[in-house]
């Protein structure tokens, strides 16, 4: 998980960048600074669930800290997205009924708001999720 996290952080800030050039903007090293004071935080969070877990009298059931990174690499993944769709590449449909799912269960647990509208090229009422044909040959019968 620890492994992922590093890399959807390293995917996302190069991501960034080729967004940011690709829109005619300058390299800004006060943003730049911003997002990697985000990322290290990140893994601030991940520690502390780290800590929660060793720290604890009695066994918690389950490991917070990779519950934690499962989170981050979920929210990197919409920015990887986003700047994709910056570029004029967004997800396909199927990626982008996934991240309006996790959009929905993440506002419903933090009340906050990820920018996803941004990131899909219709709106996301125009998103259905894959769907199984009913008469579709299963492989082996």
């Amino acid at each position: 998980m620890l492994i992922g996290l590093f890399v959807f952080q390293v995917l996302d800030f190069v991501t960034g960048i080729m967004a940011s050039l690709g829109a005619g903007h300058k390299l800004s090293s006060t943003i730049a600074t911003g997002g990697i004071k985000r990322k290290v935080m990140m893994w601030v969070y991940v520690l502390m669930g780290h800590l929660c877990v060793t720290l604890s009298p009695q066994p918690l059931g389950f490991d917070v800290a990779a519950a934690i990174a499962g989170l981050w690499i979920c929210v990197e993944a919409i920015s990887i997205c986003e700047n994709g769709a910056k570029l004029g590449l967004p997800p396909p449909k199927p990626l982008q009924w996934a991240i309006v799912k996790f959009q929905g269960i993440y506002e419903a647990s933090s009340g906050q708001v990820i920018g996803v509208a941004q990131m899909v090229a219709q709106p996301p009422s125009g998103i259905t999720p894959p769907v199984e044909t009913p008469n579709a040959t299963k492989v082996g019968e």
